[in-house]
């Protein structure tokens, strides 16, 4: 496996993983907001979870056959760089 590993699905998981965190310190945060309004923000995973949305309608483009609007949606809305946008949207 050593050998013939693909140091892009490294560097990928690494991307990931750094925006996984920051997406949850940013949760974090919003929480911190939202408590100081009196506001109880929806939690994660529902509808109105804007991550749950962007999973959802990649998703639903992939399963159209529409693979290039999925990247396009991808990377428009995470910043990722074209061969990163599609390397996940292949493997979802």
């Amino acid at each position: 496996m050593g050998l013939f590993r693909d140091p892009h699905v490294g560097r990928l998981s690494e991307q990931v993983a750094g925006l996984s965190r920051q997406v949850q310190r940013l949760q974090e945060l919003v929480e911190q907001l939202a408590a100081r309004q009196g506001i109880t923000p929806p939690p994660p995973g529902t509808a109105s979870d804007p991550r749950t949305s962007v999973d959802t309608e990649v998703s639903m483009l992939v399963q159209q056959g529409r693979k290039i609007e999925a990247i396009k949606l991808v990377r428009e809305r995470t910043g990722l760089g074209l061969g990163e946008a599609k390397d996940l949207v292949e493997g979802s």
